[in-house]
This record gives structure tokens, sequence and C-alpha cells, in this order.
């Protein structure tokens, strides 16, 4: 298995209240772990992926053959601690989303891996 490193990606209170500083993994992942910190309310929890540090990014979707459409991957409002799995399809480029304003400063870890 190819992995990164864990990087930081911080939702600084100041700055943004629901987007994390961009985050550069080193490489192209096809997966991304993200462990989410206790949180102040119940939020949603996405990324966003660029194709460079500084440009645009865009929420990574997934195609769904069965269902004929595509679906954002999100997760469903939570506050506790956690970690969750987004396909991010070899995106070296991400952002860390939270559905509802943080209170303060947060900080949640990122590693992009492949399979093979």
């Amino acid at each position: 298995m190819l992995t990164s490193d864990w990087k930081t990606a911080l939702v600084n209170f100041s700055v943004d209240k629901k987007v994390s500083e961009a985050v550069d993994l080193g490489g192209n992942y096809e997966f991304l772990t993200v462990i989410q910190p206790t949180l102040d309310n119940a939020a949603t929890l996405t990324v966003h992926i660029g194709m460079t540090l500084t440009g645009t990014f865009y929420p990574a979707y997934q195609l769904d053959n069965d269902a004929g459409a595509d679906y954002a991957q999100i997760t469903t409002g939570l506050a506790t601690a956690r970690a969750v799995v987004f396909q991010i399809g070899g995106a070296q480029f991400v952002e860390v989303v939270v559905g509802t304003d943080v209170t303060s400063d947060k900080t949640f870890y990122v590693k992009g891996y492949d399979r093979g």
C-alpha cells in the first residue's frame, strides 16, 4: 500500500469557519482518510479536491452506476470524533469542509493512500 504522511488540515476560525486550509498530500492518491476532532455542533463532513494548492477546489462526487447518478461524498451530521474514508480519484490537493461553522480552531488529520 502506498501512503502519504499524516498531514494537518486546520479549520482556522478567524479565516474560514467551515473550510480547512488547502493540504498538499505530496502525491496523487485514490483515497483519503480524515480523522475528525470532536466538533462543537453536529456537522456533516466532506472533502474538496483541487488541481493546484492555490487553485479552485471542487466537492468530491462519486458515480453510482446502479442508480445512474452521482452523489456527494458527505457524512451525516455528527459532533463526535471519528475517522472517515473518502475516494478522491488521484488528487494531491485537498480541503476538509464541515457543514456547520466551528466556534474555535479545529485540527483534522488527513492521509492519502492507494491500494497498489
